[in-house]
């Protein structure tokens, strides 16, 4: 339903045959490789709010007699245009226990340090690692980051993570250290990236257009590549930020 909506959006017109499909019963008891029909009713819910709340002048939620929830589409009747934003969207405050393990992962693990030369564009030093699928400097090939490989149980807990937490299918995590970050907009990013931080820690507030939001433990979904977001200079303690987001590959 999502990439119906952004091929929409994109390309302002789209075919959608919604009577052809598998033959199979999408809502059976027994649901094989999903799990059963109750075992999905919450993450179906969970799904059907965050794509409502990213999409609220394209979709509506409609509940099923049994209790599913469901996206449906609404009878748009104009476009919107390339230049209209996607909006912010807050999703429920987690809690900090989701992050235990990493965090003891992370204890004796020094996330890399990257200097002004290979880091982007007025970040200056910085530590941070990129998680999934990232294109190669020189080659341009598509493939598994270092990080991931060769800090495959960092990685196996951020993928962990990010199922429970992100509406939506993402290619690429960034970890961040007590990164203060510079005004910049994400223009190698596609749609909506999912921002969340923890840690022990006090100020570095995100900043998203002159407004200042606090992602501790409570994730923020907006589109980087559309609005200008920094950070407030004011971080004390030891801070960690995950930034769940699909590459423009």
């Amino acid at each position: 339903m999502e990439r119906t909506i952004k091929y929409w959006l994109k390309d302002k017109s789209v075919v959608r045959f919604n009577q052809i499909g598998f033959k199979t019963k999408y809502y059976g008891t027994d649901g094989g490789g999903l799990g059963k029909f109750k075992d999905r009713l919450e993450m179906m819910k969970n799904g059907s709010i965050a794509i409502n709340a990213a999409y609220p002048d394209i979709t509506k939620i409609k509940i099923r007699k049994n209790g599913m929830y469901e996206i449906v589409f609404k009878n748009v009747k104009s476009v919107p245009t390339s230049k209209e934003k996607e909006p912010i969207v807050f999703m429920p405050k987690l809690d900090e226990s989701l992050f235990d393990n990493l965090l003891k992962l992370l204890k004796n693990h020094s996330v890399k340090m990257l200097d002004r030369k290979s880091s982007r564009l007025n970040f200056g030093r910085h530590r941070s690692e990129q998680y999934g699928y990232v294109k190669a400097r020189y080659s341009g090939e598509v493939g598994l980051s270092y990080a991931s490989k060769n800090k495959f149980h960092i990685y196996d807990e951020i993928i962990k993570i990010g199922e429970q937490i992100c509406p939506f299918k993402f290619s690429t995590i960034q970890l961040n250290n007590n990164v203060i970050c510079p005004k910049h907009i994400d223009s190698a990013n596609v749609g909506s990236s999912l921002l969340v931080s923890f840690g022990d820690y006090t100020g570095c507030n995100i900043v998203i257009e002159g407004n200042m939001y606090d992602a501790r433990h409570r994730p923020i979904m907006f589109n980087g590549s559309q609005r200008e977001h920094w950070n407030t200079n004011d971080l004390e303690g030891n801070k960690y930020s995950l930034v769940f987001y699909t590459n423009n590959f």
